[in-house]
């Protein structure tokens, strides 16, 4: 649903390219969104792993990532992922915007 924000947001900030894990049906990229994948619930038509129902013993094999890193809150917090703490990683840092208010997006540029 935030697509749009997300898209202009980081058109506004030069920012090219981002990582991505989305909550929702819609394909970023039809959004004009240069984005590389990070696990999002495989139920989602967009998703390049798509399942309509996911195997009950598959989990996200979740890390941390680097640079530009935009998350929905929804995976952000697990919610329909089987790794639960995929993102937990996540909390120790601080989101440098929120467009939208369900996407956050965090510069991890300088972290290893």
């Amino acid at each position: 649903q935030d697509l749009p924000a997300l898209r202009q947001y980081l058109a506004d900030n030069g920012i090219l390219q981002v990582k991505l894990s989305y909550f929702g049906t819609a394909d970023p990229s039809a959004y004009g969104i240069n984005f590389t994948y990070l696990p999002s619930p495989r139920f989602q038509p967009w998703d390049p792993d798509y399942v309509p129902i996911v195997p009950k013993n598959f989990t996200e094999e979740c890390g941390r990532a680097t640079g530009i890193v935009a998350v929905s809150a929804t995976n952000y917090y697990g919610i329909f992922l089987n790794n639960r703490s995929c993102y937990s990683w996540l909390r120790s840092y601080r989101p440098i915007a929120r467009p939208g208010h369900t996407i956050f997006v965090y510069n991890l540029s300088q972290s290893g």
